[in-house]
């Protein structure tokens, strides 16, 4: 009898450590399932922070960009406005609107568009620096011109004092 009960006993154990060994993995892999769920969420919110920088980035050169413009309104040059009048090139907005593909050549494209805007922006002060030189140029002819004039004076004046 005590052998039955033993024997009872062991297979009650041994049922009971299975519905354990059951239960512990039914937990185990619920919990790599949330680790994978989490790393999955974390490699998104990466993404999007990754995505809201670039966008962020965009923002203050587009930000940069209209500030510059404001400032050439407010300031127009002569030059500038010629330059502006022959400038049959669509705005940086109207750029980035036709841009708006899939997320990869959306990318591109946009790279693409900032690529040109860069572009004149360079332009634009390569012509800025030209008129700078060109400024400096005739103000250093005027500044020679007027200290031969005022070294004509001088002898005038010297001239009239010794007589």
């Amino acid at each position: 009898e005590k052998e039955e009960e033993v024997e009872a006993t062991t297979k009650e154990m041994q049922i009971a450590l299975d519905i354990k060994d059951g239960e512990i993995s039914k937990l185990t892999s619920e919990c790599s399932s949330r680790e994978n769920k989490l790393k999955d969420v974390s490699g998104k919110l990466d993404a999007a922070n990754t995505e809201m920088g670039a966008f962020t980035s965009k923002l203050e050169s587009l930000q940069s960009q209209y500030e510059q413009v404001q400032y050439n309104q407010t300031y127009p040059s002569i030059e500038e406005e010629k330059l502006f009048e022959s400038d049959d090139d669509i705005s940086l907005q109207d750029l980035l609107a036709e841009a708006v593909l899939d997320s990869d050549d959306h990318l591109r494209s946009q790279i693409v568009v900032l690529a040109q805007a860069l572009e004149r922006s360079e332009l634009q002060r390569a012509n800025a620096l030209e008129r700078i030189f060109s400024e400096r140029k005739s103000n250093e002819e005027s500044l020679r011109q007027l200290g031969e004039s005022v070294k004509r004076f001088y002898s005038t004046v010297r001239c009239g004092d010794a007589a």
